[in-house]
């Protein structure tokens, strides 16, 4: 996840705006004509991250967890809440 932080980081400071998902950074970037990833994996239990755009420059990736269900104690969230 902090790769993903770090080049989505990236991402917004090269085009001042976040993409509106992961998905975006596959995309061919106008001025290198390169993509920021070649793909995005899975978590670890084979389900798709989740980019939620905060405002801003702030968001959120999340992942469900082993038990694969959003909304509850074991899913993985960056940057980490406090508890």
């Amino acid at each position: 996840m902090d790769q993903f932080a770090q080049t989505l980081k990236l991402y917004y400071m090269r085009n001042r705006k976040l993409p509106a998902s992961l998905d975006g950074l596959t995309e061919k970037d106008p001025k290198s004509g390169a993509a920021w990833m070649e793909k995005i994996p899975n978590d670890p239990w084979g389900t798709p991250y989740e980019l939620k755009l905060l405002g801003g420059t702030d968001f959120e990736l999340r992942s469900a967890g082993p038990d694969l269900q959003d909304g509850n104690e074991d899913d993985i969230v960056w940057p980490k809440q406090e508890e």
